[in-house]
């Protein structure tokens, strides 16, 4: 199968905001900071939606 056969799926992820604690300072170690995620994942589709096995899952 060809590269221009292979469909391509894009997850988005926008400004996930995750508060935990984070650092090696004491004062990191008592406070929870914010940890803020983007993230673009790009992945063949077609072999995916083709299967229910766990092996073809992202």
């Amino acid at each position: 199968m060809s590269s221009s056969d292979t469909s391509q799926a894009i997850i988005n992820i926008t400004n996930l905001r995750l508060r935990t604690f984070i650092g090696f300072n004491q004062e990191e170690k008592e406070k929870q900071q914010d940890v803020v995620i983007n993230a673009e994942i790009h992945y063949p589709a077609s072999k995916l939606c083709l299967s229910d096995s766990v092996d073809d899952a992202l």
